[in-house]
């Protein structure tokens, strides 16, 4: 009789007992429409034709499901990827499914038992169809349906962060489509873009920046038809949405300090610090800064922020015998998402250049 066998990264299967048919149940990695490998729970019940995932282990946290009522698969490049197009119910249209599997012959397993499932769908929707029940819209009807994105990202190639851009680094635009669409017209940054290139419903658009573009997030603009023969630009994607919702930002200048100042937590004297107060330095830059680097009294600060405020902080526990009681040394080191990076700074800006003076009970 036999029982399902499970293992990491995949599962053999056998007739269970108790149930009819053939079921399998593992860990698979799906790819979501953000591009991302998610790791899910897959339970195959080959005799039904149904396949449904679950974020944890043993049926937990439902994430979807799936009956093949058809199902085209593709071969991949990698043996441990099965990709495969397939319907969902209450869904009006084909979704594509790419999973990974830890190894080529749990790839093969799982792919063996998905056109199993296939087959015994097609044997129930068929009865179905003598009875003159409609499980699904028809392919048909789904075709005709506009064409909406789904998700759209932007990346750079810029070694320092792939948010962050200067002139020479090409930005790429990653388009995922709810149905199969062809580009009409792509501009980024306001200028035509050439490097086009995808098919059904992922694309891909690339173009590189020069100088002279406008600092702050770069723009877009992707104008498509779908399949259904709308017309040209009938459709039209300018904004970033799905998980990766953040801009690339375009740099042409380093960054500058606007204001630096010193402060301590000691609330009587909040410029002195004594044994057991935190010495603190905060700053505002003209841009957004991906990294700051702070020194006080020669030592390492812990830095935290965002955009173009940020903040650091020293424990004067932390300083150790080497500092002297005096005006406290610092140096600051910022850099935007580009790779562009300010000139250091030792001393106070802004409106508050009174320094922090550092008094040590031992040196008094």
């Amino acid at each position: 009789k036999g029982v399902v066998e499970q293992c990491e990264g995949g599962a053999r299967a056998g007739a269970m007992e108790g149930e009819p048919g053939v079921r399998a149940e593992g860990w698979l990695e799906k790819l979501s429409p953000h591009f991302v490998w998610q790791k899910r729970w897959f339970s195959v019940d080959v005799k039904a034709g149904e396949c449904r995932y679950y974020k944890f282990a043993g049926s937990g946290g439902e994430r979807g499901r799936f009956k093949l009522e058809a199902l085209r698969m593709h071969d991949d490049e990698l043996d441990a990827i099965i990709s495969f197009e397939a319907w969902q119910p209450g869904k009006t249209r084909m979704k594509h499914f790419k999973l990974r599997a830890q190894t080529p012959r749990d790839a093969l397993a799982w792919r063996a038992l998905l056109e199993q499932a296939v087959q015994s769908r097609e044997r129930a929707v068929s009865a179905g169809e003598s009875r003159g029940e409609s499980l699904y819209a028809s392919p048909e009807a789904v075709r005709h349906l506009p064409a909406k994105v789904i998700a759209a990202r932007m990346l750079s190639d810029n070694p320092s962060c792939s948010k962050g851009a200067r002139a020479g680094n090409v930005v790429t635009l990653e388009i995922e489509t709810s149905k199969p669409v062809f580009v009409a017209e792509a501009h980024i940054a306001n200028r035509w873009c050439r490097d086009v290139s995808g098919e059904d419903c992922s694309w891909r658009i690339a173009q590189m920046l020069h100088e002279g573009e406008m600092e702050g997030p770069v723009g877009f603009c992707v104008r498509f038809a779908d399949e259904a023969g709308g017309a040209p630009g009938a459709e039209t994607c300018s904004d970033l949405m799905g998980e990766d919702e953040e801009p690339v930002r375009f740099f042409a200048t380093p960054p500058r300090l606007l204001a630096c100042r010193l402060f301590s937590s000691n609330a009587n004297q909040t410029k002195v610090c004594t044994s057991g107060d935190t010495m603190h330095l905060s700053l505002v830059a003209s841009q957004h800064l991906a990294r700051v680097w702070v020194t006080l009294c020669g030592r390492p600060a812990t830095v935290s922020g965002a955009d173009d405020c940020w903040e650091a902080k020293l424990s004067v526990n932390e300083v150790g015998g080497g500092a002297t009681t005096g005006p406290v040394p610092f140096s600051v080191e910022v850099e935007n998402a580009a790779g562009l990076r300010a000139p250091a700074i030792t001393q106070p800006i802004g409106q508050d250049l009174e320094p922090l003076c550092l008094q040590l009970d031992w040196q008094l």
